[in-house]
Order: structure tokens, then sequence, then C-alpha cells
């Protein structure tokens, strides 16, 4: 379902190492001028583990981490870091993708995948990431959804989108509706959109504890959201109508293919519309 490209080889990839480093200098740069030395200290970690890839990389030494997104290999994948906190082998050196990006492929290609064989599928991917095309089959008809212009395929508000009623048969949402204010008026138009049968998957960052945090504002310590999620999301969704699965990493992913693809544990939603549902 998912097709490797080869990893990044020679001078190409020696430009790549040059770009990395630049990147996680320029923001050591803004952390210093902020006075946020934690964020110092984490590049300097970022500079260490960059190290770690290059030194394996010209020993040809066997990768323990491998992309199934691009295919990259090697001893672990790059962190991801902020100010305040720091998560090892989270990045992809070769494509950028994250942990869970990374277990969206394999959970398409495996998990998904008596689905789309059964026929051509309609795939709508809502605020698209620039190697998600590639989660889904080459023959599958897709296409790219975001609020700003020229990012995507179609532009457009996704609390009024401009597509018909059960247009798609999947959809992929991952960090979009924490960042709408009327969250109902766009999972309302998920339900729309999606035809009877189909397949949502939608992804936060959760407190699977608690209740909804709305925050009434961007906050810049949680990515510029405006509400943490809660567990009462997914009887939100089910009043408007989806079938919720908790998908559990830990259940869906064995230990050794978890720690070869740097998938660390998490859980996302699976929305179902009922077969014989009928556009409200």
């Amino acid at each position: 379902m998912v097709t490797a490209t080869r990893a990044v080889r020679g001078p190409q990839k020696a430009w790549d190492w040059l770009a990395r480093a630049g990147s996680i200098a320029r923001t050591m740069g803004s952390y210093a001028l902020a006075r946020r030395p934690e964020g110092v200290t984490n590049g300097l970690r970022a500079f260490r583990s960059l190290g770690r890839e290059i030194s394996s990389s010209l020993r040809g030494g066997a990768g323990e981490r491998v992309c199934p997104i691009c295919g990259w290999t090697g001893p672990r994948f790059a962190p991801a870091y902020y100010f305040d906190r720091y998560h090892d082998d989270i990045r992809c050196y070769g494509c950028g993708s994250t942990d869970r990006c990374r277990l969206l492929a394999l959970y398409v290609g495996r998990d998904l995948a008596c689905f789309f064989a059964a026929r051509r599928r309609r795939v709508l991917d809502i605020g698209p990431m620039r190697y998600s095309r590639a989660f889904f089959p080459a023959d599958a008809d897709y296409v790219s959804f975001d609020l700003r212009p020229g990012v995507a395929m179609v532009q457009g508000d996704l609390r009024a989108a401009p597509f018909p009623d059960g247009s798609f048969d999947v959809w992929l949402c991952f960090h979009v509706l924490d960042l709408i204010p009327d969250d109902g008026a766009a999972m309302r138009e998920l339900f729309r959109i999606l035809a009877p049968g189909g397949i949502g998957l939608l992804d936060h960052a959760m407190n699977w504890d608690g209740p909804t945090e709305e925050y009434g504002a961007p906050r810049r310590d949680d990515n510029n959201h405006i509400r943490r999620y809660g567990r009462d999301l997914l009887d939100r969704l089910a009043a408007i109508g989806f079938d919720v699965d908790v998908v559990d990493v830990e259940t869906v992913l064995d230990a050794p293919t978890r720690e070869r693809h740097g998938v660390q544990p998490r859980r996302f939603l699976l929305c179902r519309r009922p077969e014989a549902d009928a556009a409200p």
C-alpha cells in the first residue's frame, strides 16, 4: 500500500545533513535570543543525535530504524524538540515524517488493506502534509483540502466544505479540529461528506482521562491550538452519527514493529459512517 522510495544517498544526503544542522543552529539561536537556555541545551542534544546518524551512515552499518514512507534507514530517527521539552527518535531524517505519520502509513497499508482492495476509494486529506499522499494506494482518487491558499488541491473552510454529500470513502483529519473555533460545524461536515460505510481517521493531542479544555484563544505552548480534547470527544462524534473506535498502537502493532519504525505509544480515532445511514 505504501511505496517506499530509496533513501537519499551520496551528495544529496550530505546536503540534507547540512540543512538539518543549519536548522538546528537557527533554532538554537532563536532560543538563545529569547533567553531560553533549556532550548539551547535541547539543540545540543539534537546535534548529538545528528552526529550519530552521520557516523552510522558513513560506516555503512545496518539501520535499526526504517521509515515506511520514504525508505530511510539509520540508527535512530531525529528528535523533535522545543524550548521546554525534548522527544528522541521521532522525526525521519529522510522525509521529515513523525511517528504518528509512520503509524498512519502502517495502519492504512496493513489494517485497511482489504478496504482499499475492494474497489477504488475516494480519499480526502484535510490539512495535508507533503508526504501524506504516500499513505494511500496509488490508484486512490485522492483530493487534498486546506483553508490556506496554495497548500492543497482544493481551498476551503471545513465548516462549510465545498463537496456534495457522501463524496468520500475515506477522510484523514489529523490535528485540524483543535484549531477551528466552531468545531461542531466541522464535525457535522465530516459526517456529511463521508459516504455510508466510509471511514474517517481522526487524531489530536488528547486528555484521555478528563473532559475537553477550551482555551478561549490559541495557546503558544500548545502549538496554537484553541482546545485540548478530552474523552467527551467520542460522545460528541457518536451524537452526530459516527460509530467511533479507539485505535491503540500497542494493540495493532507488535513491539518489534513499533521499535523498527520508531512509533511511540499513542491512540487515534476511527470514525465510521454506518452503511445504511442517510444524510441528515
